[in-house]
């Protein structure tokens, strides 16, 4: 029974996650769970980057920002820490949408399948935000 629950709490999460909108929400939860940065305290917004750099989201202040949601510059920055953990990202794309999944070190086990997208930040962040959080 516990592992239904598990699953149905799974799913919300992902239906969640793929709901959201590019933005100030969606980058904060890639800061914090993708990234791996601390909550500096400051406010809900700013964080200390893995190299001890405050880092905010766009328009909060004059510090370095990161927003890969809509940056496809820092989404890259978001593949790269998925590297680091072993995990690698394969991309596809249509005339629509910009498709990312995400794999194990191997190539070999799917970890969470095609996360299809307007723009291929997007697709990046939530298919990185699924794998960490395991939301598949």
């Amino acid at each position: 029974m516990k592992a239904d629950y598990e699953q149905i709490d799974q799913l919300v999460a992902r239906e969640q996650i793929l709901k959201m909108v590019p933005g100030r929400e969606l980058d904060k939860q890639v800061a914090a769970e993708v990234m791996k940065w601390e909550d500096t305290g400051f406010g809900n917004s700013t964080f200390w980057d893995s190299n001890r750099r405050l880092r905010m989201l766009r328009g909060l202040g004059n510090t370095r920002k990161f927003n890969p949601s809509t940056d496809i510059s820092e989404a890259w920055e978001v593949v790269e820490a998925l590297k680091r953990k072993g995990l690698y990202m394969a991309f596809a794309m249509n005339r629509d949408t910009y498709n990312f999944s995400v794999w194990d070190s191997n190539g070999i086990e799917l970890i969470i399948d095609w996360v299809r997208c307007k723009t291929a930040q997007e697709a990046i962040c939530k298919a990185a935000l699924l794998a960490v959080l395991g939301a598949e």
